[in-house]
């Protein structure tokens, strides 16, 4: 499933899902059909996470958050492939951060919410996000961490489940899911690092048969030979099991009186840098692959390549990021056309973000944004673009 969810709202939020990422959350890179905060998101403002820290005083509780209001244009907020239909929206969303550490322990919770009204849509008048989570992390010896976690969303957006789905399926959806994680992290001599963990996961679709459970492993061995420098490589292992989907001839004929699994199998690598001149500056390149196997026909079974890249920079009261998002999906059974060689079917995904934020004064903060979606494939009407162009204000308490 490629899904573009309603962004994270401004630093205190994204510090918060910084904090638990590296130990707990294990899911910089998530497989691209589980609903979920994209982890570009979530590296995004990392640049900000240190000045956060400075001002966080062990041993008391420190709570931060914002409320924001903004206003925009979205070009096609229906995903539609035929007819798109532009509309101006209105979006509230309310973040809120609360960490206390400790010299042995720390905890935090968080919650993120928007909401975002469309004026005179044909297909959507409104359409919402919601996460929260919780985690504790427990460090009995100074090289060994210890973590659980638990997270919940839901979710009421339009959605593509196309990945995962023989045709192009794009629909307004509610979704409702969560997790539960563990993690163990072993710091090592020379700047290493080894990490691995676990999570349960839940999803449940509203109208659609997209139900499911699912297990995922992770190993991570990171590199931090310099402080501006960090090194970093990582294999996924998912189990997914749903509860209605069936399996499918090699022909994409359903078969009754089966159950639908599939295992997902991937490997990542990430390259960070943080330095200053004239300001902070972070730079990040990543590459994944993954694998899609359905243990059947192989109807659904495809391989994908996704890169990144992002840079980000504050000065003061200012801060710009940007990102580039490139996904190639190349299905190893499905085909498009007609004849006695049909194409093979491919996906085709760019993502382009650019943002701007200063703060005024104590508690308040401006921002722009602008975001392009381009999805394109060689099946007929499934190729998409959308563009989102909005303003805003943040208070921050």
């Amino acid at each position: 499933m490629k899904l573009r969810t309603l962004r994270p709202l401004g630093r205190p939020m994204v510090a918060a899902a910084l904090l638990g990422a590296s130990a707990l959350w294990a899911q910089d890179e998530a497989p691209a059909d589980e609903l979920t905060w994209d982890a570009a998101d979530e590296a995004a403002l990392e640049a900000e996470l240190e000045a956060l820290l400075d001002d966080l005083q062990p041993g008391a509780w420190q709570v931060l958050g914002g409320v924001s209001a903004a206003w925009g244009q979205r070009e096609n907020p229906g995903l539609s492939t035929v007819l798109p239909e532009s509309a101006n929206f209105g979006e509230v969303g309310l973040e809120a951060f609360a960490r206390r550490e400790s010299a042995r322990w720390d905890s935090l919770f968080m919650l993120d919410g928007r909401t975002r009204w469309y004026d005179g849509h044909p297909v959507i008048d409104d359409e919402a996000a919601w996460f929260g989570r919780g985690e504790l992390r427990v460090r009995p010896l100074s090289w060994l961490q210890l973590g659980v976690s638990s997270q919940g969303y839901w979710q009421d957006q339009v959605l593509d489940l196309t990945e995962t789905i023989g045709a192009r399926t794009v629909a307004p959806l509610q979704v409702t899911g969560g997790d539960v994680g563990s993690a163990l992290r072993l710091s090592l001599p020379w700047g290493f690092a080894i990490e691995g963990g676990g999570r349960l996961l839940r999803a449940d679709y509203e109208g659609v048969p997209e139900d499911y459970d699912a297990q995922e492993w992770r190993g991570e061995l990171s590199w931090t030979p310099w402080s501006w420098l960090e090194l970093v490589g990582a294999t996924t292992s998912t189990e997914r099991d749903y509860d209605y989907r069936r399996e499918a001839t090699v022909g994409g004929r359903l078969l009754d009186d089966t159950i639908l699994g599939l295992q997902q199998d991937g490997l990542e690598a990430r390259v960070r840098v943080r330095f200053t001149a004239v300001g902070t500056w972070r730079m990040e390149g990543r590459w994944s692959e993954l694998e899609n196997r359905d243990g059947a026909s192989g109807f659904y079974d495809y391989d994908r390549d996704r890169w990144s890249a992002e840079l980000g920079w504050s000065f003061g009261d200012w801060r710009l990021q940007g990102r580039y998002e490139r996904s190639d999906l190349d299905y190893l059974v499905q085909t498009v056309g007609a004849g006695l060689t049909p194409e093979a079917r491919t996906q085709a995904d760019r993502f382009w973000e650019i943002e701007a934020r200063r703060t005024v004064g104590e508690h308040w903060e401006v921002f722009g944004r602008w975001e392009q979606d381009d999805s394109r494939s060689n099946e007929i009407d499934a190729s998409y673009t959308d563009e989102t162009v909005k303003l805003g204000v943040n208070y921050l308490f």
